[in-house]
């Protein structure tokens, strides 16, 4: 797993060098999430997410983004629940064109019996593929880990993004 993280990064690091900044102040994207759990008692996850990109170079964007996660458990003892969550995080975004490498920082509120607020941190590449002037396919790729191990995943967003 730690070489497909690796191979993504240098992929994007090589597209980042690679390409121009497409001049938008403002973006923001929705779309639909899938996270891949490790050493989780989580199974498979979705959900979705809304992001607002604000430009603070030519390279450079600030992040807000805001979630909605859903996480079934593994088969304990037939238990058939599913634990949600509402990740709320801001970060930075560093890249030009079609590739972007990003890093969030914020807070994941357990929306179940627990009620727990936990840490989040992501970080990870992405790519976007223009559609026409104002808008595009957000393709981002994340390593995500939330406070005492409680879920480390890997997660991918596919969203529509537009910017202005």
């Amino acid at each position: 797993m730690k070489k497909i993280i690796l191979f993504i990064i240098l992929i994007a690091g090589i597209h980042i060098n690679a390409n121009a900044q497409d001049g938008k102040s403002f973006a923001i994207s929705i779309g639909p999430e899938l996270g891949f759990p490790s050493r989780s008692l989580y199974t498979i996850g979705g959900g979705g997410s809304v992001k607002a990109e604000v430009a603070i170079s030519a390279k450079a964007s600030i992040t807000a983004t805001a979630g909605y996660s859903s996480f079934g458990y593994k088969n304990l003892s037939g238990i058939k629940q599913s634990n949600n969550f509402v990740p709320l995080k801001a970060g930075l975004r560093y890249g030009g064109g079609s590739a972007y490498l990003e890093g969030e920082l914020g807070d994941a509120m357990e929306t179940g019996a627990n009620k727990r607020n936990l840490f989040a941190y992501s970080v990870g590449p992405g790519f976007i593929f223009k559609l026409n002037d104002m808008g595009s396919i957000d393709l981002g790729f994340r390593y995500e880990n939330w406070s005492k191990n409680t879920l480390q995943q890997i997660a991918i967003r596919a969203a529509f993004r537009v910017g202005w």
